[in-house]
């Protein structure tokens, strides 16, 4: 259903040059944070390539879970219009980040595992971890996710993070989305004429399986492209119950702490490469301060 609301959107704003689109999220109960980020994105790269020809507004949901969450995470900001007012009697359950960039910036990760030591305690060796695997997924985004010769209306090179926290379902998660040409596609691209002939049959899935397992990098070097593959295994190793979701292009790949996965295709592609890591099961302490007042997904 996300990927169809996406595509939506984009044939709407960008394909079909309507003058209004308006997207309806009054009966909308509950939203994964990953969905909104990818709808936040998708409503800049379209305010990006229409503004002024084609308005995108959007109606305020019903649920103030769901208001509270879109508000953090950017998508009245995008839409420019004024934030719902929540009830007076409302407890925000959630704590939420979010980031958008066009390049490698380390402090970005620095400041996202700052957002989870404030609710979930890291030892220092996880936390220096994490950190690398965050910047290195930025860099495959900077230096494999958009291909040079696509003609797509794309924000090139742009990334979305999205660091979350809930005390009541005791997880913390985050969200790395980019619009580029998806890992299958990419790999595909970039090594066509090293692939044995086999692999021609492989589903997005399969080759979304593969990017974790040996990286997505054209160099040899062992520090780039690895992004994914060392947040599997941070997963893996992490004693506590976790997973590492995946979705580009057609395929989806999940991941589970305690080694287990599983490899599905979807019916309507994705655009990008969409990133879901999470732990679940843990004591979740959140601040009375909400981090939703650092937004940046203008």
């Amino acid at each position: 259903m996300l990927t169809s609301l996406l595509k939506e959107i984009k044939r709407a704003a960008l394909d079909g040059h309507y003058r209004r689109v308006v997207l309806n999220f009054h009966e909308v109960q509950a939203m994964a944070p990953e969905a909104a980020v990818t709808i936040v994105a998708e409503i800049q790269r379209c305010s990006e390539y229409c503004d002024p020809r084609t308005t995108i507004t959007g109606t305020y949901p019903a649920s103030p879970e769901v208001a509270s969450l879109l508000t953090d995470l950017g998508f009245f900001k995008a839409l420019d219009i004024r934030v719902p007012a929540l009830p007076k009697a409302f407890q925000r359950r959630s704590y939420v980040q979010i980031e958008r960039h066009n390049s490698t910036v380390a402090e970005i990760a620095d400041e996202l595992l700052d957002c989870f030591s404030e609710v979930f305690p890291f030892d220092t060796e996880d936390r220096k971890r994490l950190h690398v695997a965050l910047v290195e997924s930025m860099d495959n985004v900077f230096e494999h996710a958009y291909l040079p010769a696509s003609t797509d209306p794309d924000l090139v090179k742009e990334w979305w993070l999205a660091g979350y926290a809930d005390k009541v379902e005791g997880t913390i998660s985050f969200t790395f989305y980019d619009q580029g040409a998806g890992i299958p596609t990419t790999i595909r691209a970039r090594k066509k004429d090293r692939l044995p002939s086999y692999v021609g049959r492989w589903t997005d899935g399969q080759w979304i399986s593969r990017a974790l397992s040996k990286g997505v990098s054209r160099h040899a070097s062992k520090r780039r492209g690895h992004g994914l593959m060392k947040l599997k295994e941070f997963i893996e190793r992490l004693d506590v119950e976790g997973s590492l979701r995946v979705v580009a292009n057609h395929g989806l790949v999940t991941f589970q702490a305690d080694g287990s996965g599983s490899i599905s295709n979807i019916a309507k592609d994705l655009h990008g490469t969409l990133v879901s890591w999470q732990l679940r099961g843990i004591s979740v302490q959140v601040p009375d301060q909400q981090s939703g007042e650092k937004v940046n997904a203008a």
